[in-house]
């Protein structure tokens, strides 16, 4: 069904539990102020000068201990929040902040207020990206949520082309992932919940570079407990997995449509590890097949939930986490 980029937007708001839009906006905003004006569900909080908007932004997120979400007017808002933005950046305060910038259908002439919106914004922001295309706007915003909160907390900032909030297509709506930041016996728990009602037979292990760490051996043990095949990252410097164990089946294709082949049979992917999914040249479409869900354990919080939809992220030394299941399942 054909959608605009601004009503993409607020669906993920919504699933990020968002109620309340910081802003002071102009014109490069007025796609998402003409969608928020739908949104009986949606709340506009105006202030009159941008380092204000920050501001009550900030207070808002310390009271709920959930990222706010800002939006600024292009270039000369974002410069009027910096100072602000270095208080968040310094308290560790979870912040999406996104800026309208120029439509892209005159940007080669230099609009008036428009510039280089992210390069401005990552002196005081953990991240800045500006959208390239429309259709990664779900996964671009929900990535933003996910690194504000990822410790350490901290204010992120998307430029959003006014262009690319109005322009219409079938974009879609990443499902929201479930992360466990806390290591531990919880997050432990659910990783065995998740991985005993697999039905056998439908689970795959992926192993990303990290998974090896610690040797071959807490990755043999695990692998064998859950009776699961063995795949490798398309992009590799180390050897992860004993290649002559009838388990291992090599390593994924380069392309995201030979991955999506390799893994059509299962019904879930355990990664451990990062960045298993690289593929180069690109081709459309997810490396996961459909109805085919990510439970993925890294020892770095910004690689869970980035780029796919995660059912479970737990934050934990993958090799560790390997011979904790592997003594869980045995």
């Amino acid at each position: 069904m054909s959608r605009t980029g601004a009503s993409v937007l607020l669906d993920v708001l919504r699933s990020e539990g968002v109620r309340h839009v910081f802003g002071n906006p102009g014109s490069t905003e007025l796609p998402l102020i003409d969608a928020l004006a739908h949104a009986d569900d949606l709340h506009y909080v105006l202030a009159l000068q941008e380092a204000s908007v920050v501001a009550m932004a900030e207070g808002y997120a310390m009271a709920t201990g959930r990222p706010a979400f800002v939006n600024l007017h292009t270039m000369a808002g974002t410069g009027n929040g910096m100072g602000a933005l270095t208080n968040a950046r310094a308290n560790g305060t979870p912040l999406v902040v996104t800026a309208g910038q120029a439509d892209y259908g005159h940007i080669e002439v230099d609009p008036l207020l428009s510039g280089d919106l992210q390069s401005l914004a990552r002196p005081v922001t953990k991240w800045s990206h500006e959208l390239r295309l429309t259709r990664e706007l779900g996964t671009i915003v929900r990535r933003a949520f996910h690194d504000a909160a990822s410790p350490p907390a901290g204010p992120v900032f998307v430029s959003l082309p006014m262009s690319m909030l109005d322009e219409e297509g079938d974009w879609t709506v990443p499902p929201a992932s479930r992360l466990e930041r806390a290591s531990g016996p919880a997050a432990l728990d659910a990783l065995v919940d998740l991985v005993r009602e697999t039905p056998a037979g439908s689970l795959a292990l992926v192993l990303g570079d990290e998974a090896a760490a610690r040797g071959w051996a807490p990755l043999v043990a695990l692998a064998e407990a859950l009776g699961a095949p063995v795949f490798g990252s398309p992009l590799h410097g180390r050897a992860v997995f004993p290649p002559s164990h009838p388990l291992w089946q090599g390593g994924l294709g380069m392309a995201a449509t030979a991955i999506r082949a390799q893994l059509a049979p299962f019904r879930r992917v355990l990664l451990l590890g990062g960045q298993a999914f690289m593929v180069y040249p690109f081709t459309d479409g997810s490396p996961l097949p459909d109805g085919c869900e990510l439970v993925h354990v890294a020892g770095e919080p910004l690689q869970l939930g980035r780029a796919h939809a995660t059912v479970l992220g737990v934050l934990a030394d993958p090799g560790t986490a390997a011979a904790a299941l592997a003594a869980r399942l045995a």
